[in-house]
């Protein structure tokens, strides 16, 4: 079995921020120190939440004053990592928190296996729906990912793993694989307010015994790439394998918009 990813920055933290009243904390913050706050929910191991916080504020404000404000009238801890400051003049009024978030993300290191924790704010699925749980791999039009076999996992039934799930699997491959690839800037995409699986082309069960059969912890790889894009359209096509073995592969038109 591959060996967990090595713990991200992000995983080792002094605290965790409150996400129970976001609207409450950034309207004090910006009665305490001026400007403009958002925050957006972040997904870490374990499902648990934790906060990412935009601040838009005066050039006589820092970090440390904001820090200071959290810690004094809330007592919540944010790491630093969280927190990202622009000192603006005129903060403006729109706020766009996948583009804000995607910055954010691009001035850290990143490395594979990636816990799909981090990407969950990207897609709009959430626990119990995110049924991978990591990438191993991204490139051009191309993603790898793994999955955990997990007992009373959404993707099984009574007969063990269902042959579906190998299209879900297929398809958040891809699009968490390409969110990746436009943190990493290697595939600049423009966000889509909502994607969907358009067309199942074929699916293929090359060894559903061994599928449904597949124990607990045992790990799989899907491998999920661009065959055809038409812009909005894109033709997918992915493989579920175990120990190199081809378990299922598939076609899939996927529609972004």
């Amino acid at each position: 079995m591959r060996a967990p990813p090595e713990e991200h920055p992000l995983d080792s933290r002094p605290g965790r921020f409150d996400v129970s009243e976001l609207d409450e904390v950034t309207e004090k913050l910006s009665q305490l120190v001026g400007g403009k706050h958002y925050a957006i929910r972040l997904y870490l191991p374990e499902h648990k939440e934790d906060v990412a916080l935009f601040s838009y504020v005066p050039p006589s404000v820092d970090a440390e004053m904001i820090q200071t404000a959290l810690s004094s009238h809330f007592h919540l801890p944010l790491h630093p990592m969280n927190l990202d400051v622009t000192q603006v003049n005129d903060p403006g009024e729109t706020f766009d928190p996948l583009e804000a978030l995607t910055q954010l993300y691009r001035k850290r290191s990143w490395k594979f296996p990636l816990p799909i924790e981090h990407l969950i704010p990207f897609l709009p699925h959430r626990p119990p729906a995110v049924w991978i749980d990591g990438l191993l791999e991204t490139k051009k039009d191309y993603a790898k990912a793994y999955v955990r076999i997990r007992p009373n996992a959404p993707y099984k039934n009574s007969l063990g793993v269902c042959e579906v799930a190998c299209i879900e699997w297929i398809a958040q491959t891809f699009g968490y694989g390409m969110i990746m690839n436009n943190i990493l800037q290697i595939q600049l995409i423009k966000s889509a307010s909502r994607t969907l699986i358009a067309e199942i082309k074929n699916l293929t069960i090359h060894d559903g015994p061994l599928l449904r059969s597949l124990p607990e912890d045992a790990e799989i790889e899907i491998a999920a790439s661009c065959a055809h894009n038409f812009g909005a359209l894109k033709i997918i096509e992915g493989n579920v394998t175990v120990s190199a073995t081809l378990l299922a592969s598939a076609k899939l038109t996927v529609f972004s918009a």
